[in-house]
């Protein structure tokens, strides 16, 4: 995993050069390669090799693996880095590492051809990053060999644009076709998830603890995969709170299990003007039920003085007791979390 890749390497302080402003602090994704005059594409696959990564950190740090999926399977190096102009940097001090016990063939051979392109003492290579028509940058990378690779600062799989930088607020947890609706409380007032760019991160929150993890989309089959997973757990004061934030937790920790970094979930996004819809289903069936804007919490001793029936609905809706409010308008949701009809008064 990414994490225990800094464990390598301790920081020195280094002299910074010229360098191009977008290299740094920017996750670059492997595209393509050209060693000894032979093309290739990594053939990733999201359940056992969703990408290869180079980054470069400020402060002369920088490392590339394949992102680690089952246990014991990463290849990689940590090293620092020098730029002696806008075009040319300087490798040196590199650390390569292989652990290839539970790696497929094809992930060993592809990651050893990769790894090769480093495999120099105080190599200088020459870059270049352009600017393609999508928005996207591209990173080319040559050695003294002639060898090139090539990599994009867009991860290959993502998901529309309007789920990134989106807050969005569970509305409802389906597990074993029974509704869970978030006890909206002055403890828990939402329950906030969100993916981040450019990073690809997922991250959502209870009470006070927080599930995250790396994202990967695939839109031709509406598929999400999440990579792994990790928590800060604390329990809520309210009781209610903590059996709801238990539950919702669990709904995506039960698709990770001992030796197993990643899960796969389906999912539906919708919008509708201003209002978005995200729905994110398990294996089993069980469903989470975001919306991009926070659930309305109703004191319960207002929901008492209010009936409404039947649930579900048969052609008409019939609302008992709600002359003692001034209501605005009705609008009425489906299990889906989908906008079925909404009506104002005509008063």
């Amino acid at each position: 995993m990414k994490s225990i890749l800094v464990l390598f390497i301790a920081f020195f302080s280094i002299t910074s050069y010229a360098q191009h402003p977008d290299l740094q602090n920017t996750g670059w994704y492997l595209t393509n390669m050209t060693i000894d005059g032979n093309y290739s594409e990594p053939l990733y696959d999201p359940l056992s090799f969703p990408y290869v990564i180079l980054e470069f950190w400020s402060g002369g740090f920088s490392y590339t693996v394949n992102q680690t999926v089952v246990a014991d399977c990463e290849i990689g190096f940590a090293g620092y880095i020098y730029f002696t102009s806008t075009d040319l940097l300087d490798l040196t001090d590199i650390t390569f590492y292989s652990n290839t016990t539970n790696c497929t063939s094809y992930i060993t051979d592809f990651m050893n051809m990769y790894m090769n392109f480093y495999d120099y003492t105080s190599e200088i290579f020459s870059y270049t990053i352009s600017n393609e028509t999508d928005g996207s940058k591209t990173l080319t990378i040559l050695n003294y060999n002639g060898d090139e690779i090539n990599f994009s600062d867009t991860y290959l799989n993502i998901a529309p644009s309007g789920m990134y930088e989106t807050w969005w607020y569970l509305h409802n947890l389906i597990i074993d076709s029974t509704e869970h609706i978030p006890p909206i409380n002055e403890e828990l007032p939402d329950v906030p998830m969100i993916f981040h760019d450019p990073d690809y991160s997922f991250k959502t929150q209870g009470c006070v603890s927080f599930l995250w993890a790396d994202a990967s989309f695939h839109i031709d089959t509406s598929m999400i995969y999440l990579y792994n997973l990790a928590a800060d757990l604390f329990g809520c004061s309210i009781s209610e709170n903590d059996d709801y934030q238990n539950l919702y937790f669990n709904f995506y920790w039960e698709d990770f299990s001992m030796g197993q970094y990643v899960a796969q979930y389906g999912y539906a996004y919708t919008e509708n003007g201003s209002e978005k819809t995200l729905i994110i289903t398990d294996d089993v069936g069980d469903r989470a039920i975001y919306k991009n804007f926070q659930p309305i919490g109703v004191d319960e001793n207002e929901v008492d003085k209010i009936t409404v029936f039947p649930n579900p609905i048969d052609n008409y809706l019939y609302i008992q007791g709600a002359s003692s409010y001034d209501i605005k308008n009705i609008e009425i949701f489906n299990t889906l979390g989908q906008k079925i009809l909404a009506t104002k008064s005509t008063e």
